[in-house]
């Protein structure tokens, strides 16, 4: 079947068709099909063919967000810092806040997100960005502006070293979810740091996250989470 349904797609298609399970998967930044056959090769080069005229017709209105909303889930932070190369971070914080919001697991990216937060942070003559806010939409701003000048925030991880990440909770409760979600993958931790709101990079309504530069830490409490309970 996989050679059937490889020749059915033009030459440059053909190297994102591959089997997994028994099952053929076509998997494209602009259409991912899990049971690829010869008969659905039409109706998905139709979809890559609206989906990147989409995708550029939001980028020539430079509206990124938009332009991303077209790229599967998958792709969107590669299609990000390339959009980031090319016009600058300044446009793209918005849509920063949102790949971030929709990604599963940034710690999986971790340096390309560290390099994202980075350019976010600090503009290119070292000063601190004042406009980073953007990546926030207006009630979350409005939220992060309404919290203490120092505020205790809490990070869940399993195994060793987890504490070294961006994504941070006011939410003890929720770290601990975090911290049980996958049992296999070692002892439960949450750590916990006091900071300053300003060192705050962003704050998003999803599990009350804050999120902050993980180098510029200290005086990190880390605990350890009995056994006996599991994450809902």
């Amino acid at each position: 079947m996989i050679n059937e349904t490889r020749a059915a797609l033009p030459p440059e298609f053909r190297n994102y068709l591959d089997e997994h399970d028994g099952m053929m998967v076509f998997h494209h930044p602009f259409a991912i099909r899990v049971g690829m056959k010869p008969d659905m090769v039409p109706s998905v080069l139709d979809w890559i063919r609206d989906a990147q005229a989409g995708f550029d017709a939001c980028c020539a209105a430079k509206n990124w967000t938009c332009a991303l909303l077209w790229v599967m889930r998958p792709y969107r932070l590669e299609y990000l810092e390339k959009l980031i190369d090319m016009h600058g971070i300044q446009r793209l914080l918005l849509a920063v806040g949102y790949v971030w919001s929709d990604t599963e697991s940034a710690y999986d990216e971790s340096e390309t997100w560290d390099w994202i937060w980075s350019r976010v942070k600090w503009r290119k003559d070292g000063q601190l960005r004042k406009t980073r806010d953007r990546v926030m939409s207006l009630e979350e701003r409005a939220f992060l502006a309404s919290l203490p000048s120092t505020i205790r925030v809490y990070r869940g991880f399993c195994g060793e070293g987890g504490e070294h990440g961006f994504s941070w909770t006011l939410d003890r409760e929720q770290a601990e979810w975090f911290a049980r979600r996958f049992p296999e993958d070692g002892l439960p931790y949450v750590a916990a740091v006091t900071i300053s709101k300003a060192d705050a990079l962003a704050y998003f309504d999803r599990e009350k996250e804050i999120v902050l530069d993980p180098w510029s830490l200290d005086q990190i409490k880390i605990e350890g989470l009995p056994l006996d309970r599991q994450a809902a």
